[in-house]
């Protein structure tokens, strides 16, 4: 039931989120009037991240695997010749995060401290959305441009993460840069590499934090 909610909450988020588009052209080819509600890309990327490090950044969680599968949005603010910059929005339907620990609780003891023993280690499975994202691009060559980005958002897991103590809902941002290349006039591919942290801000008992250095890849299409 949980999860069903908390996918109502990101369509939704999804649904009345909007951005209007400073210097985008007024007609498509037929003609019409663009809207500005209406993006100007779309596109699918899967990230994946394996043992997270301590103290490489935020987060001192080590030894945990984050991966994420999104859908983009993008609204194009400037075209210039020289650069194009956009604001993003990601749906993330997926979100895991692995080797997260599983205790049992014990006896009280001397100090009123309840003992803990690790039982198991579990992936935790979570859906979220990065509302908050910006893309700047240079072109380089005839069909490729090598961009940054950073976005901020959050995820919500269907267990506390990333450890017993932590939070259900955490927040996140990420900073990084990669290369995208056309295929046709319309659809490219691109890859990339980025810093993610994720924390529950405090929210929580616990707040180690996990960093996660996250490479990815996708497929985009513009319109």
């Amino acid at each position: 039931m949980r999860t069903f909610t908390l996918t109502a909450i990101v369509l939704s988020l999804a649904m009345t989120t909007s951005v209007p588009v400073l210097g985008a052209k007024e007609s498509t080819e037929s003609g019409t009037k663009r809207s500005p509600l209406r993006p100007s890309m779309v596109s699918l990327w899967l990230g994946v991240s394996y043992d997270s490090p301590a103290d490489q950044f935020l987060g001192v969680t080590p030894g945990r695997d984050f991966h994420e599968f999104a859908f983009r949005m993008g609204w194009r603010l400037v075209d210039a010749r020289l650069l194009r910059l956009d604001y993003t929005l990601d749906l993330i339907p997926l979100a895991m995060i692995t080797n997260n620990p599983r205790y049992s609780i014990g006896a009280t003891t001397f100090n009123g401290m309840r003992q803990r023993r690790i039982t198991d280690y579990e992936t935790e499975y979570g859906i979220g959305a990065a509302p908050f994202g910006l893309r700047v691009g240079v072109p380089l060559l005839t069909r490729w441009f090598v961009f940054a980005s950073g976005s901020a958002g959050f995820l919500a897991f269907e267990g506390r993460v990333p450890t017993y103590g932590a939070s259900y809902f955490n927040f996140t941002f990420d900073f990084g840069g990669g290369v995208e290349a056309s295929i046709t006039n319309r659809w490219g591919i691109y890859a990339g590499y980025k810093l993610h942290h994720l924390s529950n801000g405090g929210r929580a008992y616990e707040n180690p934090g996990i960093d996660s250095n996250i490479f990815y890849l996708g497929a985009t299409g513009s319109y």
